[in-house]
């Protein structure tokens, strides 16, 4: 039970950095929570919404050109093996 505390410590903490960093950035504006005031909603700035859609852009892009690349037995097991790491990294 602690090694699972200590992780999400250290997961929270990890959140918060990126989390500051972005609203230092500009990207994201934190906003109260209007019902609970211990949490706050993350609002996407303007700015960071033609960054969200920048990237999105060239997400799909990038995936065209990989699933080009490869066969459909290959994107299929790319799939699979791009599932399973998601789930052994999720908290």
């Amino acid at each position: 039970l602690y090694d699972l505390v200590q992780a999400v410590i250290v997961v929270e903490d990890a959140v918060e950095d990126r989390v500051d960093s972005l609203v230092n950035s500009g990207l994201v504006e934190r906003h109260q929570s209007d019902g609970d005031k211990r949490q706050r909603r993350l609002v996407l700035t303007p700015s960071g919404l033609d960054v969200a859609k920048k990237l999105s852009s060239e997400v799909r892009s990038l995936n065209r050109r990989i699933a080009g690349c490869l066969s459909s037995d290959e994107v299929a097991s790319l799939s699979r093996i791009l599932e399973k790491l998601e789930k052994a990294t999720s908290i």
